[in-house]
C-alpha cells in the first residue's frame, strides 16, 4: 500500500500544470516544486539548524546518532532555477541517517538572477568554509541531486 506521502503527492501533481509546460512562469514553477515538497514530512528526530555560509544561506541537517566529525556538502537539484533547502530537507535528513553523517545544505545562488558562475562560485564557498569551520577534507563527502550533482562535480573539479 502506497504511504501517505505518496498518496498526497500523486494527488498534489494531479491539480498542478506540468513543470514543463510552456504557459507556466519560473515563479510558478519555483512555487510548485515548493508546494510538492511540502507534503514530505521531517522526522521529528533530525534537528535543522539554519546557517549563514558567507552570505550564503544553508542549513545542518543532523539525524540521531550522525557524527559530528562526518559531514556531506548537499546541493539541491532543481535545473539550477529552482529548488531550495526548504524542497530538498526532507531528503538531506535521510542522507544524514542513511550516511550518519551532519549534512550542511546549501541554498546557492539560482538563475536567471544570477549567471553563471554564481552556482559554481557557492559550490566551492561552501567547500571551503566548511574546512575553515575545522572540518577534515577526508571527512567530507560532496553530493547532489540533478544539477546538484552537476554543482558537485564542478565543486570537486
Amino acid at each position: 500500500m502506497a504511504s501517505t506521502e505518496l498518496k498526497n503527492l500523486t494527488q498534489l501533481l494531479r491539480q498542478q500544470k506540468s513543470f514543463a509546460a510552456q504557459d507556466i512562469s519560473l515563479q510558478q514553477r519555483r512555487e510548485g516544486m515548493e508546494a510538492m515538497q511540502a507534503t514530505l514530512a521531517i522526522p521529528e528526530d533530525v534537528k535543522i539548524k539554519a546557517v549563514d555560509i558567507q552570505g550564503i544561506p544553508g542549513c545542518w541537517v543532523s539525524a540521531p546518532g550522525a557524527a559530528t566529525n562526518a559531514y556531506v556538502l548537499y546541493f539541491h537539484g532543481g535545473g539550477y532555477v529552482m529548488g531550495s533547502l526548504n524542497t530538498h530537507k526532507e531528503l538531506m535528513a535521510r542522507i544524514s541517517r542513511y550516511c550518519g553523517a551532519t549534512v550542511l545544505g546549501v541554498d546557492y545562488r539560482l538563475a536567471p538572477e544570477h549567471v553563471f558562475p554564481a552556482a559554481v562560485e557557492d559550490g566551492l564557498s561552501s567547500y571551503q568554509w566548511l574546512l575553515a569551520q575545522g572540518a577534515s577534507p577526508e571527512r567530507i563527502m560532496i553530493a547532489g541531486d540533478s544539477a546538484g550533482g552537476g554543482l558537485t562535480m564542478a565543486t570537486l573539479l
